[in-house]
């Protein structure tokens, strides 16, 4: 009695080595479309809920103009297209990406023993006459996926050719809207 019922296992066993490799193949080609399915669903939901953040991290005037940088925030990087300040009377242009070096050593020597360094997107404003002005900077971007933003900055107000409200556009975002 112990043969037959070894000999059965032993078919058994043999059977299920002959059905090893289909049954290997379908599971990993279940796992496969399991996974390839998450992947979609995935870049669905990136695309989607994908906006690139810009921040203003420093504006700075130079001898002719005004330059203000932005900071990309949580590397949501995007290519800037167009540069545009609402009034016509302040020139805006798109400088492009830049180093923007600051030499802090003679407020205080011991901190600032190299120069800081402020990497992103750079825009230069003029100010043509010395009015108060009152206006937002808008970019018009293209994320690496192909989608088109709009992104407005916070207001800057010029006057005599000067900025008054740059400490507080620091602490804010940047609008986004999506353009179709």
């Amino acid at each position: 009695m112990s043969f037959s019922c070894f000999g059965a296992e032993v078919r058994v066993l043999g059977i299920f080595i002959q059905w090893l490799p289909a049954v290997s193949v379908i599971v990993a080609a279940f796992a496969t479309f399991v996974t390839y399915r998450s992947y979609l669903a995935n870049q669905r939901f990136a695309e989607a809920n994908y906006k690139p953040i810009l921040r203003v991290k420093k504006t700075r005037a130079y001898r002719d103009f005004w330059g203000v940088l932005f900071e990309n925030e949580l590397n949501r990087y995007c290519l800037i297209k167009t540069v545009t300040f609402t009034d016509e009377r302040v020139k805006c242009e798109y400088a492009g990406h830049m180093v923007v070096t600051e030499d802090n050593s003679m407020f205080n020597r011991n901190l600032a023993l190299e120069p800081t360094k402020d990497v992103g997107p750079f825009v230069k404003l003029i100010a043509q006459n010395n009015e108060k002005i009152i206006g937002e900077i808008v970019l018009e971007v293209e994320s690496f996926l192909g989608q088109k933003y709009k992104i407005t900055t916070p207001e800057i107000i010029f006057e005599n050719k000067d900025i008054k409200n740059q400490n507080r556009m620091w602490l804010e975002f940047l609008k986004v809207e999506k353009v179709k």
